[in-house]
């Protein structure tokens, strides 16, 4: 398989967050050393709109894309840079299989998730694959919305399980609730050209919850540095 790690230089939750320092490495080191590590992967490209960033890839003898403005701006979403690679990967590499994206914000997905994933992929022949992990405390269950007088309400009603009324649920009682982490994809370049990251049939590797730490702003990153300070890195 092919391996995209996606950047865009501008962000507003923690600015230059894709080399910013975490347990004395830039951010970004975590991933391409995970997806170097990686013997499923054939090839890695590191696309971005941020110099800095394409340089520093370049440290590690991996190709890279330069990200158009228009893929890029502060309303832009992953996908669209990822649109834009999948035809230039082609072109290059003649490659049309599936795509796994690993975004820099997640530096606790190491060489041994993006392995069993990829066999998890094939293994189910998944059409899509996506990371999450399983969290009983924030159960959607649970979640409230707010009216325009400031009273809480049950946030959505889910067919077959049971409604918090007047009382909470008992977290035994909450059936399993899984959401993405942004850690990888694994995409058919066909549904990326359609600026889709999944498709319907769409499988699930699981990672734990420390491992899906995912950096976007300060806070994150204090939580990543202390885990990885404490943590080995296969």
């Amino acid at each position: 398989m092919i391996a995209i790690i996606p950047t865009h230089k501008v962000s507003t939750g923690l600015p230059g967050k894709n080399l910013a320092s975490l347990a004395n490495k830039p951010m970004l080191y975590y991933t391409i050393s995970a997806a170097l590590r990686a013997k499923s992967l054939e090839t890695i490209f590191v696309a971005s709109d941020d110099p800095a960033v394409l340089v520093y890839a370049k440290g590690f003898s991996v190709p890279t894309l330069t990200l158009p403005s228009e893929t890029t701006r502060g309303n832009s979403e992953t996908v669209d840079s990822l649109a834009y690679c999948v035809p230039e990967i082609r072109r290059t590499t003649g490659y049309g299989g599936p795509i796994v994206t690993l975004r820099p914000t997640s530096p606790l997905r190491t060489s041994v998730h993006i392995e069993a994933a990829i066999k998890l992929f094939y293994l189910k022949q998944y059409e899509s694959l996506v990371s999450v992990f399983s969290d009983t405390t924030c159960n959607p269950l649970r979640a409230k919305a707010m009216t325009s007088h400031g009273l809480l309400v049950n946030f959505a009603k889910f067919e077959g399980h049971p409604e918090e009324k007047l009382a909470p649920i008992l977290r035994q009682a909450l059936p399993p609730a899984y959401f993405r982490n942004g850690a990888l994809y694994i995409t058919p370049q066909w549904a990326l050209e359609k600026r889709c990251l999944w498709t319907q049939n769409c499988g699930a590797y699981i990672m734990s919850k420390k491992d899906s730490v995912n950096v976007n702003d300060a806070d994150d990153l204090a939580i990543a540095e202390a885990l990885l300070c404490h943590a080995t890195i296969p």
